[in-house]
């Protein structure tokens, strides 16, 4: 997601990763894979930001998580 600064929603895009279950009770992700997702998902939320007339430049901070609630 990219917000104003007003902590609006401006842009944004999400795209899922693989799930690993590699015992009963285990979860797992591949730490590659979701660095290659959240690259994935800046790139196209920037892609939308500058469909709405901004530039990309205009973002000051990036932080990434995976992490859901």
């Amino acid at each position: 997601m990219i917000f104003d600064r007003y902590a609006n929603i401006v842009a944004s895009h999400q795209i899922e990763f693989p799930q690993y279950y590699p015992e009963p009770g285990w979860h797992e992700h591949d730490a590659d894979q979701i660095m290659e997702s959240c690259d994935a998902c800046i790139d196209q939320a920037c892609v939308e930001l500058e469909k709405l007339g901004w530039t990309k430049e205009s973002v000051k901070v990036i932080g990434e998580s995976s992490q859901g609630f």
